[in-house]
């Protein structure tokens, strides 16, 4: 069985190739057309795609396997992995640790509303 650690995803475009390790990704964010992939040691790589393809590819490279990105609103894609915290009225979401470090998302509140329900449920006693 293929633990989380040991999982690579493949992104490609029509000259380059990007290998990653799931358990490396922290978030994607969108840019109009292109995404942005945020490495939880600070790099950042850029896609001629927008978001919903992303989104797409990830679902279809982790087909079978438990999901651990999840869309939040229209500029965001998280490895729940790395939720640390969520500030509804400050429109914050920190993710971390990572090593020392956290990052601070702006999201919306209805995005943080909808991702705090999902958390509560998942993590209420007899639920985990």
């Amino acid at each position: 069985m293929t633990t989380i650690r040991n999982k690579f995803l493949l992104f490609k475009t029509r000259d380059e190739a990007l290998r990653v390790r799931l358990s490396d990704i922290a978030y994607f964010t969108a840019d109009r057309n292109y995404t942005k992939l945020h490495l939880i040691h600070g790099q950042c790589f850029i896609f001629a795609t927008n978001l919903g393809v992303m989104e797409q590819s990830l679902k279809k490279q982790l087909e079978g396997n438990t999901p651990i990105f999840i869309r939040i609103g229209k500029s965001h894609i998280i490895n729940k992995l790395y939720i640390l915290h969520i500030n509804i009225p400050k429109q914050k979401l920190k993710l971390g640790p990572f090593g020392s470090s956290t990052v601070d998302i702006h999201v919306s509140k209805e995005a943080l509303r909808n991702l705090k329900e999902l958390m509560e449920k998942k993590y209420s006693p007899g639920k985990q």
